[in-house]
C-alpha cells in the first residue's frame, strides 16, 4: 500500500491527461484523484520533465468539458517502465474545483456501499 502523503482521500481514476510543458505536451493516465490533487503515470521514455509545474487537462467521466489546472510535482518516481507523478491542484478553478469535489464525493460514497 502507498504511503498517504497528500492531503484528503484518494479514489481512483482511469482518464488521459495532457501533460503540458513548455518542450510539448504529453499523453499521461490518471490513476487516482483527490480534492487537492492527482496521481499519474506515463511511459518512462517521456523523460522527467525536470519542472515543478505542470498544465494538466482531463475530463472527469460524465463530463463534457474538461478540466485545465495547473499542478506543483509533489513526487515522480520511475516503477519499471512507467514514470509516476504526484501533484498538487493550484490555481483550480471553482467550477472545476466543485466537479473534481462531486466525483471525489460520489466515489466515496459507492466505495462504501
Amino acid at each position: 500500500m502507498m504511503d498517504e502523503r497528500r492531503e484528503g482521500i484518494r479514489v481512483e481514476l482511469d482518464v488521459t491527461v495532457s501533460e503540458k510543458l513548455v518542450s510539448g505536451t504529453a499523453k499521461a493516465r490518471a490513476i487516482n484523484l483527490s480534492r487537492t490533487g492527482m496521481r499519474y503515470i506515463k511511459p518512462v521514455n517521456y523523460g522527467r520533465h525536470g519542472s515543478q509545474e505542470v498544465f494538466l487537462e482531463f475530463t472527469l467521466s460524465g463530463e463534457s468539458a474538461p478540466i485545465q489546472v495547473t499542478g506543483w510535482v509533489v513526487e515522480e518516481v520511475a516503477r519499471e517502465d512507467l514514470l509516476e507523478t504526484a501533484v498538487t491542484f493550484m490555481f483550480l478553478p471553482e467550477g472545476d474545483e466543485k466537479k473534481i469535489n462531486a466525483y471525489v464525493q460520489k466515489h466515496l460514497q459507492s466505495r462504501e456501499c
